[in-house]
Formats: structure tokens, C-alpha cells, sequence
């Protein structure tokens, strides 16, 4: 007796859901290559996700944000109900469903990667990760479904709320080209703002505060060219005041020469298509501040022009 001929009776009506089940424990019979369909059902849906990644690469700066995104939802939510429909609708093809569902899970981590580039949000891989496997330990599918949407369109309405009625500023930087194991080339950003002086703080301090430490700034324009600067700052929220803008970051240790505090406010990274991360020319950085303090990067500027423009001119 094999595991096939239980399916078959139980196909043909001739057993219940229960005797079939009863019988499979009984006789402790295995599916006939299992161990085989679910190797290539792994390998097959680690290839799907990486050809539909790299093929996003391949035009990643032809291809519009809004439609980046629904790609994105689209093409997870597909593998998902594929495989819901091919294990247990169908059920005849339960291997190839499961497979699906693994592309499905592929394909959310790929999601998290791609929202944090086309809004160059700061996160640790770890953190990526942890949200992924977040899912995977939660995989009812309804409610998995529900929790991946759900995320991808509160972090898009988000990010594109800021950017729409946030306070623009400018700010000067300097660049470092590195790479990210998810997202590909970034240009890491430093700003003048990064670094506050200890007599900037409100009451005066003698010593950096604690790493991790929520500091809040009041920025307002400066100069000629009306680049945003460092008037005050707290480790407590400031009051606003006229002209000023108000932002939060983090401080870090490592980095303060001793009479300054170093400051990231989730603008450090900018990703760029593959090949592009090492700009020549002085960058700027139009940034959108909300009203909680908390900004993102809007447009970066070499020499003046948008970033995209300016690194498809041929170096001089």
C-alpha cells in the first residue's frame, strides 16, 4: 500500500478526509518523493525571486516609484494565492503551492529592501530580516496577506505624506561610495549638521549624551545659499520658533572629537542605480521635515542637478 493509493480512494470518494488520514498514521506511509519535489521546489523558487529581482535591477531608474511599488505588492500577492489555490483548492500539486509560497516569502523580503531604497530609509539588515522571519513564523495565509499589505502601504503613505507636505531644507554633504548586501550601491551622506557642538545644547553640557540618545535640533537658513544649520539644540523637544525647523536624530559614540555630539537623523544613505554611487561634484541634499521631526530625503543635487541627470554626463 502506498501513500498514492490512500489519495486515490480518498479522490475517488471511496474514504473520508479521516479514514484517509487514520490510515497514513497507521501505516506511517510517506508521499512518494518528497524529499526530492521539495529540494527542487526550493532551488526553483530561489531562482523565480532572483530573476524577477534582477530584472527590477535591469530598469530600476525607467521603471515610475508608484509603479515600482505595485509591482512589487502585485507579483508577492500572486505567488501567494498561486500557491494557496495549487495546495489547497486544487490539491493535487501541494509541492509546487508550498514553492510558490516560498517565492511569495522571497519576494516580501525583496519588498522591504525595495521600499527602503526608493525612500532611502536608514535600517540595519538584522532588522529586514527579523521582519521577514516575522512573517514566516506567522504564516497564516489571510492573515500574512493582511500584515505584508498592510505594512507596504502604511510605510508608502508614509514616506510619500513626508514628502509631499514636509519643510523642504538643504543641506550640505560629503560622500563615501559603499555597497548594501540587499539594496545594491548607496552613497553615504555626511552632513555639517551631523556634527553639534556641546555649547549648541540647551542647558549647556560638558560631555556627550548617552549613544542612542534622541537629540533634537532647531535648523534655519544660513548664508547665501540659505543651507540649513545647527541654531540649538536638546536632548529634550524644543520649542519651535520662527524660521526654524525642527528635527530629531540619534547620537552615536565614536565619532565626537569631544566637544561635539555626532548626530544621524536617518539621511546618511542614498541609493543609487549599480555603478552610480561615486558622484563627482559638490552634492546637496533637499530633504522634507515633518511636523514630528523625523526627515527624508527628497532630492539629491551634484553640482546642482538632480542626481539621475548628473551622472549620465560623461566625466570631463
Amino acid at each position: 500500500m502506498k501513500y498514492a493509493d490512500i489519495q486515490i480512494l480518498h479522490e475517488a470518494g471511496l474514504i473520508t478526509d479521516e479514514q484517509r488520514q487514520n490510515i497514513i498514521a497507521h501505516y506511517d506511509l510517506k508521499e512518494e518523493g518528497g524529499k526530492y519535489l521539495a529540494i527542487v521546489s526550493i532551488i526553483g523558487a530561489v531562482l523565480i525571486t532572483a530573476g524577477i529581482i534582477l530584472l527590477k535591477s535591469a530598469y530600476w531608474n525607467a521603471i515610475p516609484r508608484g509603479l515600482k511599488i505595485a509591482m512589487g505588492v502585485a507579483l508577492m500577492l500572486g505567488a501567494h494565492g498561486a500557491g494557496w489555490w495549487l495546495r489547497e483548492v486544487h490539491g493535487k500539486y501541494r509541492k509546487t503551492g508550498e514553492a510558490l509560497h516560498l517565492v511569495g516569502a522571497g519576494l516580501f523580503l525583496a519588498n522591504i529592501a525595495l521600499l527602503g531604497q526608493i525612500y532611502n530609509l536608514s535600517s540595519r539588515l538584522p532588522n529586514a530580516f527579523l521582519l521577514w522571519f516575522a512573517h514566516d513564523f506567522l504564516l497564516w495565509f489571510a492573515f500574512v496577506l493582511a500584515l505584508q499589505g498592510a505594512w507596504m502601504l502604511a510605510t508608502t503613505f508614509t514616506q510619500e505624506r513626508a514628502l509631499r507636505v514636509g519643510q523642504l531644507i538643504m543641506l550640505e554633504t560629503r560622500p563615501v561610495d559603499p555597497r548594501d548586501l540587499l539594496r545594491g550601491d548607496f552613497v553615504i551622506l555626511n552632513y555639517k549638521i551631523s556634527d553639534v557642538t556641546l555649547s549648541a545644547f540647551t542647558p549647556a553640557r560638558t560631555n556627550a549624551p548617552a549613544d542612542g540618545t534622541t537629540i533634537y535640533v532647531a535648523l534655519a537658513p544660513v548664508g547665501t545659499n540659505s543651507f540649513y544649520e545647527i541654531m540649538r539644540a536638546s536632548t529634550e523637544p524644543l520649542e519651535p520658533v520662527a524660521g526654524q525647523v525642527l528635527m530629531q536624530g540619534q547620537s552615536r559614540h565614536g565619532w565626537g572629537n569631544g566637544s561635539t555630539v555626532r548626530v544621524e537623523y536617518g539621511l546618511e544613505r542614498y541609493y543609487v542605480s549599480e555603478g552610480t554611487g561615486n558622484p563627482r561634484g559638490k552634492l546637496t541634499v533637499q530633504a522634507a521635515v515633518s511636523k514630528s521631526g523625523r526627515a527624508t530625503i527628497k532630492e539629491v543635487f551634484v553640482d546642482g542637478k538632480p542626481y539621475i541627470e548628473a551622472m549620465k554626463e560623461p566625466v570631463k
